[in-house]
């Protein structure tokens, strides 16, 4: 890959650059298409919140007119198509997600391409390390990110559903658990994201300030607060 730049490299008949607003249409309709292609595939059903064509629009709408989020994009050189797409949280640690390539042109290198110019980025900003988040259903993901030097660290349980306020209180009556009293869980709001991050830096090690604040406007940040404290 060539220096950061608005083109940032050429090869294989792939060009990389920076995403921009107008990618927004078309990037929603390659991640929902992408990820529903790979649910299929293995069988799992998609996240609750998961990329629908309409959350896709959302997400992608925000993420590509955040300034604080790089995104670049795979662009086929003969037809000026988009291939793929790929996004990155700034930081002390970066994080790098969603990372995403259209089903049509799945197999032709784009996806890694679009992991090379995010993994330069990170380099020129001497960041202390990357971290992505991968299902273990697809050993296709798995294997470009190890052999581009990613190390499998944990692993994590993702269990989603909706249940009824009744279903909850059932569910910890089996398990005996007790409700836990005096505390309000409400959104965040601007003046929660700095103890949220010292939170988050106390018990993570690092910083994510950039990242939390991202969620307020969409409203998918939530604190837990006791005495007027978060928790």
């Amino acid at each position: 890959m060539a220096s950061i730049g608005s083109t940032l490299g050429t090869g294989g008949g792939i060009r990389i650059r920076r995403v921009d607003p107008h990618d927004a249409m078309p990037l929603a309709t390659m991640i929902s298409d992408s990820f529903l292609a790979f649910n299929q595939s293995v069988n799992i059903p998609p996240h609750v919140d998961g990329f629908t064509l309409e959350t896709s629009r959302d997400l992608m709408k925000h993420f590509t007119s955040t300034p604080t989020m790089y995104g670049v994009v795979a662009v086929e050189e003969s037809s000026g198509a988009l291939m793929a797409g790929g996004f990155m949280y700034p930081g002390d640690v970066y994080a790098i997600g969603p990372v995403f390539a259209d089903n049509a042109f799945k197999g032709r290198g784009a996806g890694k391409a679009v992991m090379v110019a995010l993994i330069e980025k990170v380099r020129s900003e001497n960041a202390k390390s990357i971290r992505l988040c991968q299902v273990a259903a697809n050993p296709i993901s798995f294997g470009l990110y190890a052999s581009l030097g990613f190390v499998p660290v944990e692993c994590w349980m993702d269990l989603e559903g909706n249940v009824t306020t009744e279903e909850a209180s059932s569910a910890n009556r089996s398990c005996g658990f007790s409700p836990v009293t005096g505390v309000d869980v409400r959104r965040m709001e601007e003046a929660d994201v700095k103890c949220c991050n010292e939170l988050h830096k106390k018990t993570m090690g690092f910083d994510r300030e950039q990242r939390i604040r991202m969620d307020i406007p969409n409203g998918a940040a939530w604190v837990a607060v006791r005495a007027g404290e978060i928790m």
